[in-house]
C-alpha cells in the first residue's frame, strides 16, 4: 500500500480530527460502520479516501465525518457472492410462487364449499317440503296410505341426498381449511426466509465471509 505523504499527517492516537474528516484505522472504520475489515478496505478504495501510515506504523484513513453514519447495506452486500445472491433470489421466487399456488387452491376450495352449501340448502328445503307433504298425507284417509308411503320414500331419498350434500360440504370445508393453513405456513416460511436471509447476510458481513 502506497502512503499518501501530502497534507496533515495523522498522529499515533486513533480518532484524530482534520476539519470535517477523521483519521482512523481500517478496524475502527469497520466497527463504526458494522462491516468487515475487507469491506472497509474496499470502501476506502472506492471512495478514494486518503491513507497514511502513522508513527506506530499503522495505516490510517482520513474518513469524512458525514460518512461515518452512511447506509451500510451496500458495504455488507459486498460480502455476498453472486451465486449466493442468485440462490436467495431464486428461493424467494419459488416461495412466492408456492404461496400464489396455495392461494389459488384455497380460492377454488372456498368456491367448492360455497357451491356445496347451496346444494345442501336446496336439498334441505326439498326434505322439508317432502316432510310437510308426508305429514299432510298421514292425516288423510286409508286410501291415501299408498301416496303417503310414496312421499315417505321421497323423504328418505331427500334425506339421503342431504346427508351426501352435508358430507361434501364437510370435505370442502376441510380442504379449504387445509389450503388456508398451507398458505399461512408458506407465508410465514417466506417471511422467515427473508428475515433469515437478512440475518445471514449481516452475520456473513460481520465474520468477513
Amino acid at each position: 500500500m502506497t502512503d499518501d505523504k501530502s497534507g496533515d499527517r495523522p498522529g499515533d492516537a486513533s480518532g484524530d480530527m482534520s476539519g470535517d474528516s477523521r483519521w482512523m484505522t481500517y478496524d475502527e472504520l469497520a466497527k463504526l460502520r458494522g462491516i468487515t475489515r475487507p469491506s472497509a478496505e474496499r470502501l476506502v478504495q472506492r471512495r478514494r479516501w486518503r491513507r497514511q501510515q502513522g508513527n506506530d506504523r499503522t495505516v490510517r484513513v482520513l474518513v469524512p465525518v458525514d460518512s461515518l453514519s452512511d447506509d451500510v447495506s451496500a458495504d455488507a452486500s459486498d460480502d455476498i457472492s453472486p451465486d449466493t445472491r442468485r440462490l436467495l433470489v431464486d428461493a424467494m421466487a419459488a416461495l412466492e410462487s408456492a404461496v400464489a399456488t396455495l392461494r389459488a387452491q384455497l380460492d377454488r376450495a372456498e368456491a367448492g364449499k360455497e357451491a356445496a352449501d347451496r346444494h345442501a340448502d336446496r336439498e334441505r328445503s326439498r326434505a322439508d317440503q317432502a316432510e310437510v307433504r308426508a305429514d299432510r298425507a298421514e292425516s288423510t284417509s286409508l286410501e291415501e296410505r299408498a301416496r303417503t308411503d310414496a312421499l315417505r320414500d321421497q323423504l328418505d331419498a331427500a334425506q339421503t341426498a342431504l346427508r351426501q350434500a352435508e358430507a361434501v360440504t364437510e370435505q370442502a370445508k376441510a380442504a379449504a381449511q387445509a389450503s388456508q393453513e398451507a398458505a399461512c405456513a408458506a407465508a410465514r416460511l417466506l417471511a422467515s426466509r427473508r428475515a433469515l436471509g437478512r440475518l445471514a447476510r449481516l452475520r456473513a458481513a460481520w465474520r468477513g465471509e
